[in-house]
């Protein structure tokens, strides 16, 4: 019976997307396996399991692989529906949270890869303010 329910996640430890993944499962109370992968020396089950995007998080229900943090939450509220539910009921209000969760995902975005493309910048200019930004991010 246990095999039949294996959840496996697939991760990095310094991923957010990761971690929303994460929170959704000890919400729901699911017990799981985690894996940490190297993205810099990618394993052959990651590659198996998400060829196309090459990434993680990837949650692996029974055998079968699930990507991409949004579609893995969608699959767990619906999965196990008995647990406390993450999306709301009611469709309009599903929908409202969808909008803020991918607005929000798009804002992180760009303010990351403007803070990336910051320190690279700042990282060719001054080495004071390397330090700052190190001990800021760390």
């Amino acid at each position: 019976m246990e095999e039949e329910n294996k959840v496996t996640l697939h991760g990095m430890w310094t991923s957010p997307y990761v971690k929303r993944v994460e929170r959704a499962l000890k919400v729901k109370g699911i017990h799981y396996e985690y894996v940490e992968e190297d993205l810099m020396n990618k394993s052959e089950l990651l590659l198996t399991y998400n060829p196309i995007h090459k990434k993680v998080p990837i949650l692996v229900h029974n055998g079968n692989p699930i990507c991409e943090s949004s579609v893995i939450i969608e699959y767990i509220d619906e999965t196990w529906k008995n647990e406390s539910p993450l999306f709301p009921q009611d469709p309009y209000q599903r929908a409202k949270v969808r909008f803020w969760a991918s607005y929000i995902h798009q804002v992180l975005l760009l303010y990351s890869t403007f803070l990336l493309s910051s320190q690279i910048h700042i990282k060719q200019t001054n080495p004071y303010t390397i330090f700052l930004i190190d001990l800021y991010i760390s």
